[in-house]
């Protein structure tokens, strides 16, 4: 579905932004499943573990939060709409910061350990 569908009409209706948002959510929710599909057949590498596969999956949490959320709220204003799908990049990155944050501890530690 092409983004510029959102701002073609010339009065604002919120279907082309309750649809977008519905495509976007399934887009996230299906990467989520391939991810735990490939884990769990065996096609990842052994590193991969089981805590760091569900932490990824968290990460990915808030981003669906937020274009969920922006479904009802496109009834009530769109241009606040238009700054929480904005807000689903950043608020992705922070997330997987700060899932994965034990991650980059523990290899500064291996490191700390190794050069000892």
């Amino acid at each position: 579905m092409p983004t510029s569908l959102l701002f073609s009409a010339h009065e604002p209706h919120p279907l082309p932004h309750v649809i977008y948002a519905v495509v976007v959510a399934v887009c996230f929710v299906l990467l989520d499943a391939i991810w735990l599909y490939a884990w769990r057949a065996g096609l990842m590498t052994p590193t991969m573990n089981a805590e760091y596969v569900r932490r990824t999956l968290l990460a990915g949490v808030p981003g669906v939060v937020l274009v969920i959320a922006s479904i009802p709220l496109s009834y009530v204003s769109l241009s606040t709409v238009a700054v929480l799908l904005l807000m689903v990049v950043p608020v992705g990155v922070i997330s997987g910061w700060w899932v994965h944050r034990s991650d980059r501890d523990a290899v500064a530690n291996t490191a700390r350990t190794a050069l000892a």
